[in-house]
């Protein structure tokens, strides 16, 4: 019991660094981001929202998977309005369409990897 509930602390504090990670550098001028010009925009977005969606399966006691996707499209949903507020970002679709791929494939491995565990033990 006192493992699992260390795993959801450590969980739960990735997550909101995570988020904040997310947060720094959906808001912060493109050129002050570092691997914004190392890859492509697309991929960052699907794999910075498949590890949060993943952290939050982690950090939940019995997450329901549609739900962790859902939570997480509406956080990338609200830093694009976030970034059309700047004016030096804007919103785009496709980022936000990323952010659901990459929700939906780290809510999955989340639950795999999940099963996985427990099917162990």
């Amino acid at each position: 019991m006192r493992q699992a509930l260390r795993g959801l602390t450590a969980a739960r504090v990735g997550l909101v660094i995570w988020a904040g990670v997310i947060m720094w550098s959906s808001l912060t001028p493109v050129s002050s981001v570092p691997m914004a010009s190392s890859a492509p925009d697309t991929l960052l977005h699907a794999v910075g929202y498949a590890v949060l969606a993943a952290l939050l399966v982690f950090s939940m006691r019995r997450p329901r998977p549609s739900i962790v996707v859902l939570g997480v499209l509406a956080f990338g949903l609200l830093m694009e309005v976030l970034q059309r507020m700047t004016g030096y970002r804007s919103f785009e679709w496709s980022d936000l369409l990323a952010d659901g791929v990459g929700a939906a494939v780290g809510v999955l491995a989340a639950m795999i990897a999940r099963t996985a565990v427990s099917n162990r033990r």
